[in-house]
């Protein structure tokens, strides 16, 4: 949710579009798009990725030793990475 892939709907072909997901967008609230919306721009007035300023937004915690991410290919997995030069 936090990488804006479904800012704009449901891709074709994402994990979010097969028939046998735990994925619904029916299981948020209306709201959440909007706030969605809202992080993401917060994150570009700051010059990161959604995903980066989530990523950071925990990890600023002490209490947090670790973040689980979903990366699919190695760019996200880059992305995900570059967070921790972007302290929230």
């Amino acid at each position: 949710m936090l990488t804006n892939k479904y800012a704009a709907g449901i891709p074709q072909g994402s994990r979010a579009a097969r028939e046998n997901t735990t994925l619904r967008f029916e299981n948020f609230p209306p709201d959440t798009f909007e706030k969605i919306r809202e992080y993401a721009a917060e994150a570009e007035k700051r010059g990161i990725s959604l995903a980066q300023l989530a990523i950071s937004w925990v990890l600023r915690d002490a209490r947090i030793t670790s973040v689980l991410v979903g990366a699919s290919s190695v760019a996200q997995l880059k992305e995900n990475i570059d967070a921790l030069s972007h302290p929230y």
